[in-house]
């Protein structure tokens, strides 16, 4: 993918099962996380049926917040 940053992946569902985030037919729903450089979280958003997914302007708010001149 040629990424610039760590991307986590939970394909064991160990995380999904630690911290329940939410399912739906057994499955994990989706979650979108960001941790800051000390990897405390500083922001969260859990699936829901009327807001999917964080959107993308929401997320580069707040990655904008992280970088450094």
């Amino acid at each position: 993918l040629s990424l610039k940053m760590p991307l986590l992946s939970d394909s064991s569902c160990q995380v999904f099962k630690n911290y329940q985030v939410g399912q739906a037919l057994g499955a994990p729903l989706p979650g979108q996380f960001v941790l800051d450089k000390q990897g405390r979280l500083s922001y969260k958003h859990l699936f829901s049926f009327i807001d999917h997914n964080a959107s993308i302007e929401d997320l580069l708010e707040v990655l904008d917040n992280y970088i450094v001149e």
